[in-house]
């Protein structure tokens, strides 16, 4: 049994980047490349995937293990935010009058932001011409009398999240649904609150193409602004290549409604990119990303663009035994290593 200890992950410049999302962040979000822990939360039937059994993993205060006995995988994870969290619109507007300096603000957007400690718990069934997966989140917190400089408050929150997801012969489907998510407060009478709906759908088309479908609707309440959805939807075409190598197309459709404004966002971006074993102690990725079109129309305005938002990005990995050193780089972002990480296999 091969289980994977990834022991720490030490961020230069994007401390909320995890290293192993760094990795797929470097390769475009590919979807015919291995596939890695983290991915369990949003494609439940991830776990299936045979690089993913038996892996253990630690980074950035979060980390947890998926394991296999016989027909069933099972596991952990403890310290991975909710997507509401990660989805970008959660995010504090206003803040109490006593909480006035930048160092005051930054602590109470960073408890207010924060799911504390949430727990992700696994579990598959293969039963034969099907696989079942499902994930189930909480994070639940509490506290009385917290303190920011000269403001004293009462705090709670409340997240919970569902995820289910099956696989069969060329083809998996995978659906999220957000309960709840609620950081509140109490002494303000303030809080962040919404939901999150997602589901995932892929096909092979054949043994070098995949097709895919991905759905997410965020709804978002921040304070006393009114409410905020968002809808991303994408639908792509990737081809696997020989040696690591892929490329592949997608149509991204965003739509944001804020009391009576609307913004509808498209854009066609063709990718590229590649994860090669150059030697037996040396790997090497990169990928560039180039919008072909995009246009943003609003209530009141629209805008249209040709071959805009460009984005390259890499990495490497240097095997020294049974360990791997991982350097991640974002050349239009984070920069040079970005990130870098420790892996352990044993």
């Amino acid at each position: 049994m091969k289980k994977t200890l990834l022991m720490f992950a030490l961020t230069f410049l994007s401390m909320q980047t995890w290293a192993s999302q760094t990795r797929f962040d470097s390769l475009q979000q590919a979807r015919t490349i291995k596939h890695d822990l983290v991915e369990i939360f949003n494609q439940p039937s991830v776990m299936w995937s045979g690089e993913v059994a038996d892996q253990v993993l630690f980074e950035n205060n979060s980390g947890g293990v998926l394991l296999t006995s016989d027909n069933t995988r099972y596991g952990f994870y403890v310290g991975r935010s909710p997507d509401i969290i990660n989805g970008g619109l959660w995010s504090i507007a206003t803040y109490p009058t006593s909480v006035n300096t930048p160092e005051e603000q930054a602590a109470y957007a960073d408890l207010m932001q924060a799911a504390i400690m949430p727990i992700h718990l696994f579990y598959g069934v293969d039963v034969g011409s099907l696989k079942y997966a499902i994930t189930a989140m909480v994070a639940h917190s509490k506290k009385t009398n917290w303190t920011i400089g000269n403001y004293s408050f009462d705090y709670a929150q409340q997240f919970s999240s569902l995820a289910a997801g099956v696989t069969g012969d060329g083809w998996r489907a995978d659906f999220v649904f957000g309960l709840s998510a609620s950081s509140k407060d109490i002494t303000e009478n303030s809080e962040l609150k919404g939901n999150t709906l997602g589901a995932q759908f892929e096909y092979d088309i054949n043994d070098d193409w995949r097709a895919y479908l991905v759905m997410t609707k965020y709804d978002v309440t921040v304070q006393a602004n009114p409410k905020t959805q968002r809808n991303n939807n994408s639908l792509g075409f990737e081809r696997r290549l020989n040696h690591g190598f892929f490329y592949g197309i997608r149509y991204d459709m965003i739509s944001t409604t804020e009391e009576t404004v609307k913004t509808n966002r498209t854009a066609l971006p063709l990718y590229l990119g590649g994860e090669v074993e150059m030697t037996n102690w040396l790997v090497l990725r990169g990928s560039y990303l180039q919008n072909l079109t995009s246009s943003t129309k609003t209530t009141t305005t629209q805008s249209n663009t040709l071959g805009d938002d460009a984005s390259v990005a890499g990495g490497a990995g240097f095997r020294f035994g049974k360990s791997l050193i991982d350097v991640t780089t974002n050349v239009a972002g984070a920069g040079f290593f970005a990130n870098v990480a420790y892996t352990y296999n044993f």
